[in-house]
């Protein structure tokens, strides 16, 4: 598993080689409350949120927040991943999965 810190690299790194112009810790606006996504694109609505327990994510991101995010990826309204870090053993897994997400989105999937 790695931290909040290493995994808010990776993934920025991922996204801006992407060619996503990345705001840390944004307010977004969600089910009722706001929570601060690591990294977003407002202009393409592209971001992503490492969860942590480190960092309190698994306060601010109940079920009515997931359900609310599912929905909007779903409906293309935004284009948000989130990976836990329960998931995530390396750096390398870490990259892969975002990697692939962003390939994922590039081919319009």
């Amino acid at each position: 598993m790695i931290d909040e810190e290493q995994g808010r690299r990776v993934l920025r790194r991922a996204f801006v080689d992407a060619g996503f112009s990345i705001e840390e810790d944004f307010p977004f606006a969600i089910a009722g409350t706001t929570i601060y996504l690591d990294g977003y694109d407002p202009a393409q609505r592209v971001g992503y949120e490492y969860v942590t327990t480190a960092a309190g994510d698994r306060q601010h991101i109940n079920e009515r927040v997931v359900e609310e995010l599912d929905r909007l990826n779903e409906d293309r309204l935004v284009h948000i991943l989130m990976i836990d870090e329960q998931y995530i053993a390396t750096s390398e897994e870490l990259a892969f999965a975002c990697n692939a997400y962003l390939e994922n989105l590039s081919l319009g999937g």
